[in-house]
């Protein structure tokens, strides 16, 4: 949790203030494995943690416990323009003493498999917490580094926290300023308002290795979600096989400026008994496509889905968003130019 050459002494204040950085399901789980349970808003519960008797080792697992959990495996990533060996190389010798909250950045080991890299990093996150056992985090984390179908480099990484996505732009950031590449940026403002309706129709079709069983969710740009209602119509356009982009809602929203920014889809594995629910999100900070898995389930029987098939899962629709997002800023970028020479 802090570096090797801290020492911190943990106080029930120090688990407050971890409370007060969490959402309140964590904080119910962590109390429930102590036999105690909670119910009400996360505002209730700091201020009578201190009434628990738990003893000091206590509260050092609960902060810790707290403080890293993260939710479901997230895939993400970046493609770039640069070129494997000059990755490599520059690499080796990357250090970060301080981007933001991220300090003491580095890589920690690299090796090879046939054409793909896996390379670890070791990096500070800070935070902005009077609590001495809040202000910093060592954290280390992998990614993958190999050139995808798509013609271009790929940093790729499954991991539980954001924290350690924003750890791996920062890290290729620097490593990309010192070359002649740069990451390609897929943000949802490199398309127009309809082709970010475009793309988010395309991840409503099949896929090569799935089917799109049921769109459970989709967010509008201004982070609001689309009513029960709302959401209901286009579900059920979309299971009868009816384009989202022609829908009258839909070009209601588009009309109006407003655009898909994520979605959360119900995929079946073709010749699988495995769903899994995927969220497909754009984040701004930075800007990256992050595919997580909600949740996974065998349909024919109890059991858990193997998770390497999770990953791959989260990978191949990763992979889609980012083919579908050039596929349509090709086909915009020719339009744009085409008008501009008539």
């Amino acid at each position: 949790m802090s570096g090797s050459d801290d020492v911190y002494v943990l106080r029930a204040d120090d688990l407050s203030a971890v409370i007060d950085n969490r959402n309140s399901s964590d904080i119910r789980m962590l109390l429930a494995s102590e036999g105690v349970f909670v119910a009400g808003r996360k505002d209730f519960l700091s201020p009578y943690v201190d009434r628990f008797a738990f003893n000091s080792s206590w509260y050092s697992s609960a902060c810790t416990g707290l403080f890293r959990v993260g939710g479901g495996e997230k895939f993400a990533g970046y493609r770039s323009t640069a070129q494997m060996d000059e990755i490599a190389e520059r690499l080796e010798h990357i250090y970060i003493s301080n981007a933001g909250r991220i300090e003491d950045a580095k890589i920690l080991n690299r090796t090879t498999s046939g054409d793909a890299h896996t390379v670890t990093v070791e990096y500070i996150q800070r935070y902005p917490s009077k609590s001495a056992v809040l202000r910093r985090e060592r954290r280390s984390f992998n990614f993958q580094m190999d050139e995808g179908d798509s013609g271009h480099l790929e940093f790729t990484t499954v991991v539980t926290d954001e924290k350690d996505i924003r750890a791996l732009g920062v890290v290729l950031a620097a490593v990309h300023r010192q070359t002649e590449g740069e990451l390609i940026p897929y943000a949802l403002e490199k398309l127009t308002i309809q082709g970010r309706v475009n793309l988010f129709d395309e991840m409503m079709e099949d896929g090569l290795e799935w089917s799109v069983e049921d769109t459970l969710g989709l967010s509008v740009h201004n982070g609001t979600e689309l009513t029960g209602n709302q959401l209901q119509l286009l579900r059920r356009a979309v299971l009868e096989g009816q384009n989202l982009r022609g829908h009258e809602l839909v070009e209601k929203l588009v009309a109006e400026g407003h655009y898909f920014s994520s979605g959360r889809l119900l995929l079946e594995l073709t010749g699988h008994p495995i769903e899994v629910t995927v969220d497909i999100a754009f984040k701004n900070r930075p800007k990256s496509v992050v595919v997580s898995a909600a949740k996974s389930r065998l349909t024919d029987g109890d059991g858990e889905v193997e998770t390497a098939i999770v990953h791959s899962i989260l990978r191949k629709v990763w992979t889609k968003v980012h083919d579908e997002f050039d596929k349509i800023r090709a086909e915009e970028e020719a339009q744009s130019k085409s008008a501009d020479e008539t």
